[in-house]
């Protein structure tokens, strides 16, 4: 051979002719190709040579497809798909097109070929170039040929793809290149020389595998497909309960998928167990990311839900490329848990040469911004911050992790602002969003905005959404009338208002959070995970124990007199000035006289009257806890408030107010001894430097009625002050004393075993309160270790050594036997070599109560049974019930104000041992128990299993008389699939997938009839169709004009039904009628038309009908179906 130009001018000059030589060439042993696109029957030219040159031993041939943006020319036919895929959709659509033009027999060796030796390593592999070396997307429009021998290389390079077209249809220009030393050249310093195959192994090298991809999901599932072999199996009939199993298979099939466990285990540390649950709960977390873009995982607390996100990480990161995604990672977790994660990545990284730490970032939620509020906020570190600790870097991330995803429940935050804002600019520059993935044990904890704002983070088009269940998939639309509802509901206690919200809780669950929750509670893995069941070890956590309380008359009546006057009624006419405590001391800004002012301190989508009221309730909510935690407590924190407000009024007295949201002015106050002058000197060194709003302003900047109402804060603080100071029992705390000993080391509860030696958790939200008990704790000889923020980080190695029965034996230490602790230590630690927990302040969200006892209920717990004290106030008299209960009950509104449920177990209502027990152990999860029957039956009947998996979904079923309902399973091309059930009236209900299983669930014997009644499938078919049309040719109209435009339709609708003469047209108006009530823009419009024009002579024509301008209306809602999803068929059914 020799250089030369290859134009298919001629045979001497074709470029099929070209190849053949060259593969045949003596000594070539690989050959690498890269073409912008690539088809069968350009294989099928030179099979003969490929097939010759891969049977040799030590030959390789590696094929990069690019994408040519031409690439459509190829086509004999446009992909049958919305928004086709390049490119499996191009090349599926030539694999049918080739079946059906007659040519399936002709392509049938080289389908063979490529099932024989496609996918197998150092043999045939192929590759997709996406992406260049800057994370960009990118064509690859090259062409390019490479033989490459031990004594000789050619190359080639020009136009022509790896097709029929380009190999000897097309007018092509292509250059030989038959000097070896070109062709292998590598650039040098001195010698930049690039050759052909160095240019190849640098796009090699930024491609991802397609191997799988093509053979899996394009060619296996092709017409084109050799027929089968002859099956074992004698009947190729399928039964009901195949049926069954066969829509198992289509939508859990991903999850019993054992290929990839292999894969999935090697990710773990060898310190960490294996569980199937793990692994499996990873499977789903991607089948659901893939449908829906993101996921939410809800195991139980104590089930390892970090150890199952590492893993997802760990296989994001192998597999991103090949999802189109960067393999940056974001996790974003809360500050007090942050170290957990570091720990566990460090793990996993030791068995993967360091892949985690270089491709994943951290960032952490702030803590709350104490400067505004002083040191009342320092004692609660349960407080939410509205920021991130930092922003993140500008990275395009191909997954974000958000642990505790509660608390990213309110869109209107700068910590949900950022990470918005971060989703949207990876989208802008890389065409997609990144996946998103939230880690919540209660995902619907509270109403359904919350979760809402959550899902949006994936959802990223609300109206436009993947949740079929969901009429028109308007999420938008879906979650405000749930809202509405849930308005309405949570203002009444009622029976009837209770059994809405439950009602409304399961309308969610089945239609949003079924879809996207990957949860196993303890119960799943009783029930389904049997193996793993007996390798773990789960304690029973016993009902809690009540500890009681009494507060006599007189501070029974102090205390409802400071519930009052912390929360003043509802209703502002109730409010009597000196009565209710107003917070003023930090509404200063609300008070200026000057507009300009009020808007240095203004934020997004806060005005000063916003912010004013948040930082009162924010107050609120510190002196709530801290009369809940201890009155002890509460007494500082009162003495506290009174001090801030004294300052603020000789600020206003002294002409020199101080307004700095960046510097703790009661902090210097107090670090200047409480003298004005040395403060006043402070706090303008402070201010320079700052922002703006960092000031100080005269008296005369404020309205003079701000300090009159700061007096009658301060005279009613002063007075709480002075009661409580001359009521100074604190029963509770009395009662702790005298419970210590004899109760929470009681040898009967504590460690009764002897495993270990005894230990005591305490949970409290105040630092006071933590302190006095610890103070306690330690004159009576025990061995005390408090926890807060101030030092979670550094006593890590100790918590671990003394609490965590994880800790290796070696390691394990005494030094300690009781751990008060803050709600710094609710999550992300393990503290069960206790089984005794004391909630010294009981919390008023069921999730926080969770969590807390899930230190001691974890796995590797070696005691049998976990003792849960909570402290319960009590009163003697009526009088005194009755004024306890009110202060309760108003203590009880607070708190579902700001979005928690009702107190754990208040007196007024205790909860049983069964509902205690299910909020422990977690009802059974809806999907788990049909998962394990799929993988039953695949482990029992394997090859039936495999028949079913290859078994074409279209028209699969029969007739059951007898059966509840009949059932329908719309399908079209383009993956799209739509639920349906019959009843007895014969109308086509639309249906969830939980709710569509659980009625095709039948017994293993039951049989179809004969020969179905094809009247009736006919019949039911086509009411089916007609719901189908309707539901996804919904469009969106703007949900301002939503209720107007519907009842102006629905108005025009009945005036044409009266006009109707068949009964076919009267029964197409009743279905256009419904599409009217979802929405349907279409139909909307038509009504629309008729109004306009029904006064201008004959709105349809001399020629046409009332009746039939109601059928071409009809048969149009079809087409617009058909042209959104494609034309639709059934694919499952079963009719009765």
């Amino acid at each position: 051979m020799k250089n030369t130009l290859i134009d298919n001018s001629c045979d001497d000059f074709s470029m099929v002719n070209t190849l053949k030589t060259c593969i045949m060439a003596d000594g070539i042993n690989e050959i690498m190709i890269a073409s912008g696109y690539w088809d069968l029957p350009a294989v099928s030219l030179v099979y003969d040579e490929l097939l010759a040159f891969l049977q040799r031993d030590g030959t390789k041939l590696r094929l990069l497809i690019g994408r040519d943006p031409n690439v459509r020319a190829y086509q004999k036919s446009i992909p049958k798909t919305v928004d086709p895929k390049f490119p499996e959709d191009y090349i599926r659509t030539d694999l049918e097109t080739l079946a059906t033009e007659g040519m399936k027999e002709q392509y049938q060796p080289v389908v063979q070929l490529l099932l024989d030796y496609c996918g197998k390593k150092d043999k045939f592999e192929i590759h997709i170039f996406r992406r260049n070396e800057n994370e960009e997307t990118q064509f690859l429009h090259s062409k390019c040929y490479i033989f490459k021998g031990d004594a000789d290389s050619f190359g080639i390079i020009g136009s022509s793809n790896f097709t029929k077209m380009g190999l000897e249809d097309n007018a092509e220009l292509n250059y030989l290149e038959t000097d070896g030393s070109r062709v292998m050249a590598q650039p040098v310093k001195g010698a930049p020389s690039k050759g052909h195959d160095f240019w190849f192994k640098e796009k090699w090298d930024l491609s991802v595998p397609w191997e799988k991809i093509f053979l899996e999901e394009v060619l296996k599932p092709s017409p084109i497909m050799p027929p089968e072999k002859p099956s074992k199996i004698k009947t190729p009939l399928i039964t009901p309960y195949e049926t069954y199993i066969k829509y198992l298979q289509m939508y859990f099939g991903d999850i019993t998928d054992t290929s990839v466990d292999e894969q999935l285990r090697s990710y773990l540390p060898s310190e960490i167990n294996e569980y199937s649950f793990q692994t499996d709960a990873v499977k789903q977390c991607f089948f659901i990311m893939r449908q829906y873009g993101g996921f939410f995982l809800s195991d139980v607390v104590g089930l390892g839900k970090t150890i199952v996100a590492f893993m997802v990480i760990r296989k994001f990161i192998e597999d991103a490329e090949a999802m189109g995604q960067s393999r940056s990672v974001l996790v974003v977790t809360p500050p007090a848990i942050q170290k957990s994660w570091l720990d566990t990545m460090e793990k996993f990284d030791a068995v993967s040469d360091g892949t985690l730490n270089g491709n994943v970032t951290f960032v952490k939620t702030g803590s709350i911004d104490i400067t505004a509020s002083g040191e009342l906020a320092r004692e609660d570190e349960e407080l939410e911050s509205d920021n991130l600790e930092s922003e993140p870097e500008d990275r395009n991330y191909g997954l974000i992790m958000i642990d505790e995803s509660h608390n990213f429940r309110n869109s209107g935050t700068q910590k949900y602002e950022s990470i918005n804002s971060l989703i949207n600019n990876i989208t802008r520059k890389t065409g997609r969003p990144p996946f998103v993935g939230l880690l919540s044990a209660t995902p619907q904890n509270n109403s359904p905005e919350d979760l809402k704002n959550q899902i949006y983070l994936f959802q990223r088009t609300p109206n436009k959404s993947d949740f079929t269940d969901i009429e028109g998939g308007k999420l938008d639309s879906f979650f405000a009338e749930k809202q509405r509802e849930f308005n309405e509901c949570r203002n009444s206690n009622t029976p009837e208002a209770i059994e809405k919200l439950k009602v409304l809780s399961e309308d969610i669950r089945r239609k949003v959070l079924d879809h996207i929750v990957v949860r196993r509670t303890r119960k799943d893995i009783k029930l389904h995970y049997k193996e793993d069941a007996a390798k773990l070890s789960f304690p029973t956590v016993m009902p809690p124990h009540k500890l009681e309380y009494a507060m006599d008359g007189e501070l029974c009546k102090l205390f409802f007199d400071t519930v009052n006057a912390i929360l003043p009624p509802k209703d502002d006419e109730e409010k009597k000035e000196g009565k209710h405590l107003g917070f003023y001391r930090y509404a200063a800004i609300s008070f200026f006289v000057s507009k300009e002012h009020k808007k240095l301190y203004e934020k997004r989508n806060l005005n000063v009257t916003g912010i004013t009221r948040r930082l009162a309730k924010l107050m609120q909510m510190l002196l709530v806890k801290r009369l809940e935690s201890s009155f002890t407590a509460f007494r500082e924190s009162l003495e506290n408030l009174k001090q801030y407000t004294l300052n603020m009024i000789e600020m206003i007295d002294k002409d020199c107010v101080f307004v700095c949201p960046d510097i703790d002015i009661n902090a210097e106050f107090k670090k200047n001894g409480y003298d004005f002058e040395a403060t006043r000197i402070a706090l303008q060194e402070k201010i320079k430097g700052k922002h703006a709003s960092n000031r100080q302003y005269r008296s005369a900047d404020f309205k003079e009625e701000y300090r009159e109402r700061l007096e009658e804060d301060l005279a009613l603080i002063e007075s709480l002050c002075g009661r409580w100071e001359e009521n100074c029992a604190d029963p509770k705390m009395d009662a702790f004393k005298e419970a210590v000993d004899k109760t929470f080391f009681d040898p009967r509860i504590n460690n009764p075993s002897g495993h270990d030696t005894q230990r005591l958790v305490i949970f409290t939200e105040a630092l006071s309160t933590q302190s006095s008990i610890s103070k306690y704790l330690t004159s009576q000889g025990y061995k005390v270790l408090a926890i807060s923020a101030d030092n979670r980080s550094e006593m890590q190695t100790e918590i671990r050594e003394n609490f965590d029965a994880n800790c290796p034996k070696e390691r394990q230490r005494y030094d300690y036997n009781v751990i008060v602790t803050t709600e710094v230590l609710a999550e992300g630690v393990n503290l069960h070599r206790a089984n005794v927990i004391l909630n010294y302040d009981t919390p008023w969200n069921a999730t926080r109560l969770m969590q807390r006892i899930g230190r001691v209920n974890r796995i590797g717990s070696q005691e049998a049974k976990v003792h849960v004290f909570n402290f319960y106030p009590t009163s003697q008299s009526n009088e005194q019930i009755k004024l306890t209960q009110k202060a309760y009950a108003k203590l009880q509104s607070f708190h579902i104000m700001f979005g928690e449920d009702n107190k754990i177990f208040s007196e007024m209502e205790q909860i049983s041992d069964a509902d205690f027990r299910r909020l422990i152990e977690g009802e059974e999860s809806p999907f788990a128990a049909f998962i394990s029957e799929l993988k039953n039956y695949k482990n029992n009947h394997t090859e039936r299993y495999d028949y079913l998996k290859h078994l074409k979904a279209k028209e699969l079923g029969g007739q059951l008389p007898g059966a509840e309902c009949s059932l329908f399973m719309i399908s079209t091309d383009s993956g799209r699939n739509t639920l349906f059930t019959v009843n007895e009236e014969e109308e086509a209900l639309l249906t969830t997938p939980l709710s569509f299983i659980e009625k095709l669930h039948i017994d293993e014997n039951a049989a179809y009839t004969g020969q179905t009644d094809t009247a009736r499938y006919t019949e039911i078919r086509d009411k089916v169709m007609k719901a189908y049309n309707l539901h996804v040719a919904k469009s969106h109209i703007t949900s301002h004009n939503i209720s107007k435009n519907i009842n102006d339709a629905l108005a025009a609708a009945n005036e044409i039904a009266k006009q109707l003469d068949t009964e076919e047209a009267k029964g197409m108006m009743r279905d256009v009628n419904k599409a009217i009530r979802g929405g349907n823009k279409f139909a909307i419009d038509k009504m629309k038309e008729y109004m306009k024009n029904k006064n201008q002579g004959s709105l349809f024509g001399a020629e046409i009908t009332v009746d039939l301008w109601v059928k071409e209306m009809f048969g149009k809602i079809k087409i617009e179906a058909a042209r959104m999803y494609g034309e639709p068929y059934t694919a499952i059914y079963r009719i009765n």
